[in-house]
């Protein structure tokens, strides 16, 4: 079984890390790798999380793959991942076909599974994996493009309790003829206020979103671009 299931207040308690591996080292897997390496570097999650381990068919692939990422340790077959005691959680990177084989395979070796899209080639092993976590126990998400918030939030689950979820509620009286735009700190960090009031004054606004979540992209977001445009008077942006 992985080492914190269930055990959150042990886990926080010991100043370990939660050891992530990753099943594949193909392009999907470079990009997790990616997330998971600017995760451990910066300060929300730098106290959780650890990249540690990647498994590939050809350990001569996987040792690559570690030593660009700096991942502690790469493995020749996916039995020798699952097999680490050290791994708490294992990222499925390899083509779909092979998601619901690998995912029981890692539940049974009492890991928790974190499974990139499509969670399996058809419904009949969609349900051969959830069978297989009801039988074990374990914990397995799909990854549909998660974000560094959602996969955090997916290893707090591992831990045996839910994301906590802070809600900041606000009253805004509008005129006929306002703009309200609702901006993530993924977007507001990467445009300035003059910026955003620009945009919404000369973009159409079936356009506006879309222009300034690209504005954020060309710039070097990454996370959390999200952008809410209503107008008053009955047409959403978004």
């Amino acid at each position: 079984m992985s080492r914190f299931n269930g055990k959150r207040a042990e886990f926080e308690a010991s100043g370990e890390k939660i050891n992530v591996a990753i099943l594949g080292a193909g392009r999907i897997a470079h990009t997790m790798a990616d997330t998971l390496t600017q995760m451990a570097e910066g300060s929300l999650y730098s106290s959780w999380i650890h990249p540690y381990a990647v498994a590939a068919r050809d350990i001569t692939r996987a040792q690559a793959f570690a030593d660009q990422w700096h991942f502690d340790k790469a493995y020749g077959s996916y039995e020798e991942l699952t097999a680490d005691p050290d791994v708490d959680l294992v990222y499925i990177a390899t083509p779909h076909s092979l998601h619901a084989e690998q995912a029981i395979l890692c539940m049974k070796a009492g890991k928790n599974v974190l499974v990139e899209k499509s969670f399996t080639a058809n419904a009949g092993q969609a349900r051969e994996a959830l069978a297989a976590r009801e039988l074990v126990k374990g914990k397995v998400l799909e990854s549909a493009g998660m974000t560094a918030r959602e996969v955090c939030d997916a290893l707090c689950q591992a831990l045996g309790a839910e994301p906590v979820l802070l809600a900041d509620c606000f009253r805004q009286s509008l005129l006929p003829g306002d703009y309200l735009l609702l901006c993530s700190d993924g977007l507001s960090n990467y445009l300035e206020e003059d910026e955003l009031l620009h945009a919404v004054q000369t973009q159409p606004s079936d356009a506006l979103c879309d222009h300034l979540v690209q504005i954020a992209l060309d710039r070097g977001g990454r996370d959390n671009i999200t952008v809410v445009a209503a107008y008053c008077g009955g047409e959403v942006a978004r």
